[in-house]
């Protein structure tokens, strides 16, 4: 399990909205790659919701990511598919926008 951690600068977070348990599952992954080292002041933490291209089989309501995104003070939270694409490119852009924001402020102190 460390390997997922060890150096990690981005970690994403992420849940399919057609299957509960892998959004409720959310705050222990967190928990644990804050348990492994990974600050939340160094390190990106971005919330995705994905498979949002099944909508119809939405087991997750459509506030419950964005109250989670705030509730765990995460630096971005994202709507995505995979199967279709949208927002999957938008996404790792933002964490590495993050991650660079990041970094400057780092610098500039």
């Amino acid at each position: 399990m460390d390997g997922y951690f060890h150096k990690a600068k981005i970690v994403l977070l992420v849940y399919d909205i057609t299957r509960i348990i892998t959004y409720q599952s959310i705050p222990e992954w967190y928990a644990l790659a804050k348990s492994k080292g990974l600050d939340p002041d160094e390190v990106v933490y971005l919330l995705v919701e994905n498979k949002v291209d099944l909508e119809e089989y939405r087991e997750v309501p459509p506030d419950a990511g964005e109250a989670l995104a705030k509730n765990l003070r995460v630096n971005a939270f994202i709507r995505t598919s995979a199967k279709t694409g949208f927002n999957v490119e938008l996404a790792f852009k933002t964490a590495i926008q993050k991650l660079i924001e990041k970094a400057l402020k780092r610098v500039h102190q």
